[in-house]
């Protein structure tokens, strides 16, 4: 939480009060630079990282370039000049023996602090460790933005209308301490697998893209990134990007052979490598235990049972032999492996979840003991090749254990564990954290961190996106408490699509100021504020409006699909494509506007769906007024806008056919308005795919950043269901 102490007050932390004289500090003057960027001459990595972001965003706010030295350097030069030093507690002793930190900051907290009694005025930006100092760089930026807008939220990624030649800041006396010290990503459909990576038509595309969302997790102080294992025939991935002992195992594992292997392993050790550089910790994820492949069930036969899960012909239905003792050698033999293999992985994510995680028919009575026995032989494992490995291990819950009784197990193994589990049943839309009772979960001390994990996009929404930042904002503070770090943290479930043209990056960089500081946001302020800076002071508020309209509208709706979908509950896992709009079928995934025709004998029913989407209905018709009288007046990030307006029509439309949809089945025995709510339903589904093909942006699980396909997809599923209603009732 930031704490800004009045200058004119005693720094009882750092420096006497005299020293902070109230006087600007100038940064630049009439287009020259009047300070100097310094690092330690024994400097890490991430704070000369740190000095370089500083110098960077200062020449994109001001018209002038910024040096970057070392302080033996800067103590050679003649000029008098502000310096700006960023150092960790370690190094800053090069400047003054006296300074001490306060021992409330956290690791990633970071003080901005003025001198200016002195020959040079000296601004200190410090962390007690790099990536704190790092934070503390951007920081120093937002804080500038905050100054010279006047704007209380804004955003590294913002600009200024203009830059400006001259630029001076008052003496600062900051200490930012992070809320939450669980801040990381995870990326679904990102899996970093071998087919990806060797295939010159998609391996540098999926570097650029990892090394693009690093980049956005250091802008914005997360702490780690994972990623999942989607790519190949298991969600167990661990058998194709190692090389086992060939004594032990001397038949193949993978399909891969060695050397793809190892080209595979040299760029993902790159990726990783990356991340560290840029202070985001990598984690390697697995499912545990996966699904065996085809080459495991040839080779390693006796490893393999007979899926419980349910799905005859699909990976569901290839479920380990999870009582085999050898399999749980393997796997551990595997975890010893990786963590060999690739260094640069600061951590592994255990992911225990759904069918990807059932157990084989003989040993369903025995789940909840044996995924415990396998966590444990893998942590193990881990731990015995490299004792710092770190562990993020999700929703080992589902398996019998609410009460988080194995813990002091994993703990005696490891210091370093973060247990994490869903926002809610299946990401759904609410504001329910679904945080389990203390002790289990609220205000532990038992040295175990605990993540709640919310979904960017919902998955209830795809492919289309909404605001949800109140959402978030209101299920966080249900459970925190200002001094007491109640729950350790927001992980972000990245849901498979980039937000560089889309303003549901909004949702994205709310989660991390709410898990920086939960108690100093209002929802509404961020819209305003952060549209301002991206629309323009005359469209920013009048955006905002329409966002929170359009936050209302959608989270009622989609919190069970405006009562259209029965049974909808944590094991439906649906969403537009599927629910509403889909292929016809009788599949309980796949019924489109089916469920709303099955209900022709229960009116009562279809006249409460109608109550429910008109109740939401004007406030989404007003949202997309309100974007409507904007649109000559946008300054800045068209496209972003564009794509705003566009996804809030479709939303419209969508409302609108269901509303027409009922309306034909309530009038099905009144030929003329039968006919007439049916062209409505096709003509507002028309409307529907006109506002889908205009979108530059749009989501799908496991398919990453393909906007086009995805967006072909979901017109194709509009026309099946149009053609549908065609054939059977226009005669």
């Amino acid at each position: 939480m930031k704490n800004k102490i009045l200058c004119n007050l005693a720094c009882l932390f750092l420096f006497p009060s005299f020293l902070f004289a109230q006087m600007n500090i100038f940064i630049c003057k009439e287009g020259k630079p009047a300070c100097t960027i310094v690092y330690p001459n024994k400097a890490n990595s991430l704070e000369k990282l740190a000095a370089k972001e500083v110098a960077k965003y200062l020449g994109n706010i001001t018209t002038t370039e910024y040096k970057v030295i070392n302080t033996k350097q800067s103590k050679q030069l003649k000029t008098p000049s502000t310096y700006i030093v960023l150092s960790t507690a370690e190094h800053i002793k090069e400047w003054d023996k006296n300074i001490s930190f306060p021992d409330t900051l956290k690791d990633t907290g970071y003080i901005i602090r003025s001198i200016t009694d002195v020959k040079n005025p000296i601004i200190f930006i410090a962390g007690k460790t790099g990536k704190g100092v790092l934070n503390g760089a951007y920081g120093f930026i937002e804080e500038i933005l905050r100054k010279e807008s006047g704007k209380k939220f804004v955003d590294i990624d913002f600009n200024l209308e203009s830059k400006l030649p001259t630029l001076s800041i008052p003496p600062l006396n900051i200490i930012d301490n992070p809320y939450s010290s669980v801040m990381g990503m995870e990326l679904d459909g990102f899996g970093l697998d071998n087919k990806s990576l060797l295939n010159p038509a998609t391996s540098e595309y999926m570097v650029n893209c990892w090394k693009n969302l690093v980049d956005w997790c250091r802008r914005h102080k997360v702490n780690f990134i994972t990623n999942w294992p989607y790519g190949g025939e298991s969600m167990n991935d661990f058998p194709n990007i190692v090389i086992l002992d060939r004594k032990k195992y001397p038949k193949a594992v993978s399909p891969f052979t060695d050397d793809e292997i190892q080209k595979a392993a040299k760029i993902r050790r790159e990726c990783l490598q990356y991340a560290s550089d840029n202070g985001v910790d990598p984690y390697l994820m697995t499912y545990v235990p996966g699904w065996y492949t085809t080459t495991i069930r040839k080779n390693y036969p006796a490893y393999c049972g007979e899926g419980s899960h349910g799905d005859s012909d699909g990976f569901g239905s290839r479920a380990f032999d999870w009582g085999n003792n050898d399999f749980h050698t393997f796997l551990a033999d595997l975890t010893e492996a990786v963590v060999k293999q690739y260094p640069e992985a600061k951590g592994l994510h255990l992911r225990v979840w759904g069918g990807e995680s059932a157990p084989d028919v003989a040993n369903k009575h025995r789940k909840a003991e044996l995924i415990q026995k396998m966590i444990k032989g893998m942590v193990t494992s881990a731990v015995d090749t490299r004792e710092n490995i770190k562990f993020v291990i999700s929703e080992y819950t589902e398996f019998g254990d609410k009460d988080l009784t194995y813990l002091p197990q994993l703990k005696a193994l490891s210091p370093n564990i973060i247990i994490h589990r869903k926002w809610d049943e299946d990401w759904g839309v609410s504001n329910n954290p679904r945080i389990p009772k203390a002790p289990a979960w609220l205000n532990t001390n038992d040295g175990v961190k605990r993540g709640v994990s919310m979904s960017i996009p919902n998955e209830e929404a795809i492919p289309l996106w909404f605001p949800t930042v109140r959402f978030y904002q209101e299920g966080m503070l249900k459970y925190l408490k200002k001094g007491e770090e109640t729950i350790n943290g927001w992980p972000v479930n990245y849901r498979d699509w980039h937000t560089d043209n889309c303003d549901n990056t909004l949702n994205l960089t709310a989660v991390m100021k709410l898990s920086w500081d939960p108690f100093d946001f209002d929802y509404k302020r961020y819209y305003e504020d952060s549209f301002y800076f991206l629309f323009g002071k005359e469209s920013g508020p009048i955006a905002a409006r329409a966002a929170n309209l359009s936050s209302e509208a959608l989270c009622d709706f989609l919190y069970d699909y405006g009562g259209i979908v029965d049974g909808m509950d944590s094991k439906n896992y649906l969403n537009i494509t599927k629910a509403l709009i889909g292929k016809p079928g009788k599949s309980r995934y796949g019924k489109y506007v089916g469920h709303i025709l099955e209900k022709e004998s229960r009116p009562e029913d279809l006249l409460n769906i109608k109550v429910r989407i008109a109740r939401v209905l004007p406030m989404q018709e007003e949202a997309v007024r309100l974007l409507r009288s904007i649109t000559d007046k946008v300054t800045g990030n068209r496209e972003m806008f564009e794509n705003m307006l566009n996804v809030n029509e479709a939303w419209l439309y969508l409302l609108k056919s269901r509303i027409a949809a009922v309306d034909f089945v309530l009038n099905k025995d009144n030929v003329p308005n039968s006919k007439k709510y049916l062209e409505e339903f096709l003509h507002l589904e028309d409307m529907l795919a006109e506002k889908v093909n205009l979108l530059t942006n749009t989501s799908a699980q496991s398919m990453f950043d393909k906007t086009e396909d995805i967006k072909n997809g979901f017109i194709r599923q509009i026309r099946q269901e149009q053609e549908y209603m065609r054939k059977t009732y226009l005669k």
